[in-house]
């Protein structure tokens, strides 16, 4: 967060990006990393959701999270598909990415494991009694404890860094996602 025309990433004299006036913080927004598809049509608003092909070692998953390892850290994810559906669609994928995570998190130290959070967006908005805001507002804040944000400093000491990822999902990445992504 920074307003270039108030705040310089310089300090003013000799120091180049040394300005304690900007902060950021990265999300990772995707697809669930699973072979699946869905037919774009006119005429059904919700098409079926296909696994095209079942891997019993989440090879494409395994590749996509061991990115994420290596560019950040930690790995916290938020996933925002139904868990209840009267004709299974979104449930489908809920019921094999929760078995992706955890098998790939029996491989991981207990410190390294993927942090995953499922939560039903679509349900909770149309209940009574939970809010969806408050949800998001205590999720980001438990994220934002684990993983920190980057405060450049005066210097490498006073400089804090990003040390995780936090990772949403639904099934189009575009409201729900949107939704959770802006409150965190």
């Amino acid at each position: 967060v920074a307003d270039m025309i108030l705040t310089s990433f310089h300090k003013p004299g000799n120091g180049y990006y040394d300005s304690d006036r900007y902060t950021s913080f990265v999300q990772h927004r995707g697809s669930i990393p699973l072979y699946w598809t869905q037919e774009a049509s006119n005429l059904t608003a919700k098409q079926p959701i296909q696994i095209n092909a079942v891997d019993p070692y989440f090879c494409a998953a395994a590749l996509h999270f061991d990115m994420l390892f290596q560019r950040y850290g930690k790995v916290q994810v938020l996933n925002l598909i139904k868990t209840k559906e009267k004709n299974p669609r979104e449930t489908k994928l809920l019921r094999e990415f929760e078995e992706c995570i955890s098998y790939l998190n029996q491989f991981l130290p207990e410190n390294k494991k993927i942090d995953y959070t499922s939560w039903d967006m679509s349900r909770a908005s149309k209940q009574d009694g939970q809010g969806v805001i408050e949800f998001l507002e205590a999720y980001a804040a438990d994220a934002i404890h684990k993983s920190g944000i980057f405060h450049n400093g005066h210097d490498f000491k006073t400089t804090k860094i990003q040390e995780g990822i936090c990772r949403s999902n639904c099934i189009d990445c575009l409201d729900r996602t949107n939704a959770a992504q802006f409150v965190v």
